[in-house]
């Protein structure tokens, strides 16, 4: 249907042209016929005929102007402020002239076409509205679904959210900023698919040409796209100069890669590649590193110059009661991180794990297999292996608010660095639950029996009986800080925990250790982790929780917790005979805190403080300042008596104009090192960015027992959406500073 609008009364004829209903049906039935031969591999191939909906698939037409002529069923002219409208997609010029016989309308004098994700304005137009296809002639463009921009000197329209642009530019900056743009012979916008190609493309900064390429690919939203990323350079010390080339591959939509060559010329040239897979019952990832020409490495004796690094990781959901995944490791030698790492994390890897298992699980049961071996990097005796462990907790409910609470563990230990064993545990337990509004009351009551069966053939056993119990209060109120409702919750808790004395030196050791002093473990049965050791205790942990809750939705805003264990009897047990047992009647005191102080400081802090000595043993602070997008400070401070102190700042904020700082500075007071320093400047203007960044990184000691140092440049300039020109400057702000934006 045709609909024409006359804007002004005074003009007395009005034509108003109505297309008979047979003409829709005539050219439906032409797309259902045309429709019955899909084109399969060159090939037409039959298929049952499918009904069309009339409705959608010709839109009504409107045809508004201050003048309109024509001839039912054949043409329209529209004169003045001339607008055709077809569904979504709206036509406008001076002068319009629709041609309802070949579905075409030509337009003159400052016309336009406006379809979803697409305004375009031009001198003269040729378009078909039902195929989506005609051109433009002396064209502005605008995508409007990204803010994408730019003019050529003819616009062709290829179908359904295809476009192609002869002699055009393209550019993501704003209307008021022409800094950055594209400028190529022929650009095609492929927005269903959501990415732009340029042939012969020249990238301008700045009115002058800084790069030129025969074909640039770049996306136009966040979608994944196949295509060489932009190389990246860097300077350090033992490696000299680098240049990075990665190249990304969408393999497939649940599946890609990065491909990156980086060449160093102190060293050689260095593959590393990422891989991620996803299904619908599996996820994974791998990653391998290998460089065949070290020749910094080779000028050691004895030395290969291959050296190579892999990760693999695989998670699989079998069913929904059973799952399975690995974690497997290597490396080629013990100084390839420090050698050609910049990752702190890595540097200071010691053991690599290669761990394979298998998780089940039912609604009153869990269980877990694995197979844990490791390799080790400038160690002679690896951690303990695993061939293999099994664990099953059982907890069914037995009603009248009785439950199991039972594990059972088989270790079989590997004994390639000691005699091994085949240890089982089995500690059945139950645990009886009170619960009110108010209140709730939980003692519990179990056996835990051990047993090693050792490869000298000798057998060892211990059985000791646990009792505990654990009971707490809530209570809560509203309360109102800084103008904000919010509901304060107040839980006064204790735990209680008796286990008789029963030597155990003779023992072996194989997973044991003396865990952390935390307020996870203050509240628990053990202190010791594994099985080896069973403290005995008599003891009793009293701690006080309060919780500040944003009153609408329920949302922690802040937390505060403290707590102090205290003893009723001495304690013997210790992991080796030469280790002095605890003393004293009480534990340092715990207290922490973490959430959101207002809404722009947020806090975690852990700090452990001895009544004894009145002096604090150990504390960890950290506290953020975040006003705004782009301005943030970081402030931490971690402190352990006799062992280490240490500061780590960093950060970022504006220092005038355009200009912008970011940068880290992590100092170990106790040894008077620097561990890692990072300086950044950067100028941003809306649709580019320019950043210079210094980073230095303690890595180890060198042969003659010196500090070895890092030190690596990066000098970037961002094209916003276009491409990025130089090294990962901004990458190595976003690892090093929390809370930076590029934005």
């Amino acid at each position: 249907m045709i609909t024409l609008k006359l804007h002004y009364t005074k003009l007395q004829l009005l034509i108003i042209f109505w297309v008979p209903f047979f003409i829709f049906t005539e050219i439906a039935q032409a797309q259902v016929e045309d429709a019955e031969w899909p084109v399969i591999n060159g090939m037409k191939v039959a298929k049952q005929p499918q009904p069309i909906d009339l409705g959608v698939a010709l839109a009504e037409t409107t045809v508004e102007a201050e003048r309109i002529t024509g001839v039912r069923e054949q043409y329209v002219e529209a004169e003045g402020n001339a607008v055709i409208i077809r569904g979504d997609q709206e036509l406008r010029g001076n002068y319009l002239f629709y041609d309802q016989v070949n579905d075409e309308i030509t337009g003159r004098e400052d016309v336009s076409v406006k379809k979803p994700g697409v305004f375009i304005r031009g001198d003269t137009l040729k378009y078909s509205p039902s195929a989506e296809k005609g051109e433009v002639l002396d064209a502005k463009y605008f995508f409007t679904e990204t803010g994408a921009r730019g003019q050529a000197e003819k616009l062709i329209f290829e179908g359904p959210r295809r476009q192609r642009a002869i002699n055009a530019t393209y550019t993501s900056c704003d209307v008021t900023q022409e800094d950055v743009f594209i400028k190529t012979t022929r650009l095609n916008i492929y927005q269903d698919e959501e990415y732009g190609v340029a042939r012969n493309a020249s990238v301008w900064f700045k009115g002058m040409p800084i790069l030129y390429t025969p074909y640039l690919s770049f996306p136009l939203t966040d979608k994944r796209k196949s295509g060489l990323l932009t190389p990246s350079y860097g300077q350090s010390v033992q490696n000299g100069l680098e240049v990075t080339v990665p190249l990304y591959l969408n393999i497939a939509p649940n599946f890609d890669s990065t491909i990156a060559l980086r060449t160093m010329s102190e060293r050689g040239n260095l593959v590393d590649s990422h891989s991620r897979y996803l299904g619908q019952s599996f996820t994974g990832a791998f990653t391998y590193e290998f460089i065949n020409d070290d020749s910094q490495f080779a000028k050691e004796l004895g030395r290969e110059e291959s050296r190579a690094f892999y990760t693999f990781s695989h998670k699989q959901r079998f069913s929904s009661h059973l799952s399975g995944y690995a974690d497997l490791q290597g490396v080629s030698d013990d100084t390839y991180f420090k050698d050609l790492s910049n990752d702190s994390a890595k540097t200071s890897l010691v053991h690599l794990p290669r761990e394979i298992g298998l998780t089940a699980g039912g609604a009153s049961w869990n269980g877990s297999a694995r197979v844990v071996h490791y390799q080790t990097l400038n160690f002679a005796a690896p951690p303990v292996e695993l061939d293999p462990q099994i664990d099953v907790a059982v907890t069914p409910s037995f009603g009248h608010g009785f439950e199991s609470e039972s594990r059972v563990q088989i270790s079989d230990f590997d004994a390639s660095n000691q005699n091994g064993a085949l240890r089982t545990i089995v500690y059945p337990g139950l645990r009886y639950v009170y619960e009110n509004d108010f209140l709730t009351v939980s003692p519990k009551v179990g056996m835990h029996y051990t047993n090693y069966d050792l490869d000298t053939g000798v057998t060892e056993d211990r059985a000791l009986p646990i009792y505990s119990m654990r009971a707490s209060l809530v209570f809560e109120r509203g309360v109102t800080l800084g103008g904000v409702d919010l509901t304060q919750t107040l839980v006064p808790q204790i735990f209680y925990v008796h286990v008789p004395f029963e030597e155990q030196s003779n023992l072996p050791l194989f997973d044991t250790g003396l865990s952390g002093f935390s307020l996870s473990q203050i509240f628990s049965e053990n202190i010791f982790s594994g099985g080896d050791r069973i403290n005995d205790a008599d003891q009793l942990t009293a701690g006080l929780t309060s919780q500040f809750l944003d009153a609408e939705t329920g949302v922690q805003r802040f937390q505060f917790t403290a707590a102090q264990r205290f003893h009723f009897d001495e304690e013997f047990v210790v992991i080796n005979a030469a280790d002095a047992p605890r003393t004293g009647n009480r534990s340092d005191i715990l207290m922490g805190a973490q959430g959101r102080i207002t809404q722009v400081w947020s806090a975690d802090t852990l700090l452990q403080y001895s009544s004894v000595l009145d002096e604090v043993i150990n504390h960890d602070h950290r506290l953020q300042y975040k006003p705004e997008q782009g301005k943030v400070l970081n402030f931490v401070y971690r402190y352990t008596r006799d062992a280490h102190e240490q500061y780590d700042v960093s950060g970022q904020w504006p220092i005038k104009g355009r200009w912008g700082a970011a940068g880290r500075w992590n100092y170990a007071k106790d040894s008077g090192k620097l561990i890692e320093g990072v300086v950044g400047l950067e100028y941003k203007v809306g649709c580019w960015a320019f950043r210079v960044v210094a980073n230095r990184l303690l890595t180890g000691l060198d042969p003659a027992g010196e500090d070895l140092y890092a030190t690596s440049f990066f000098v970037q300039l961002e094209l916003k959406d276009i491409t990025r020109i130089g090294s990962a400057a901004v990458g190595t702000l976003q690892d090093k500073v929390d809370g930076y934006s590029s934005q």
